[in-house]
């Protein structure tokens, strides 16, 4: 099974320029590929990173078979939608 820490989420973040230091992290949600196939090696895993300063961000880890730059673009727009409408 794919499995993230603080030490994981910290990389990501700071590959965006994020340095804030991490308070906790919660799944939000994860496709169970690993329960058909044990050795399979796809992932799509959502967290919140709760940050000692600033708001929470949500991280995204995906690595599926036939996922495109445009599905995955589409997603995010869909994403970033959602919030609009919330706000």
């Amino acid at each position: 099974m794919f499995i993230i820490d603080h030490t994981d989420i910290r990389k990501a973040l700071n590959d965006f320029g994020i340095y804030s230091e991490i308070k906790c992290i919660s799944e939000l949600q994860r496709y169970h590929y690993e329960r058909y196939d044990p050795d399979l090696k796809e992932v799509r895993l959502i967290v919140k990173a709760e940050l000692k300063s600033g708001s929470p961000l949500v991280v995204r880890f995906k690595n599926e078979a036939d996922v495109t730059l445009e599905i995955i673009e589409s997603q995010s727009r869909f994403a970033d939608a959602l919030k609009k409408m919330e706000s």
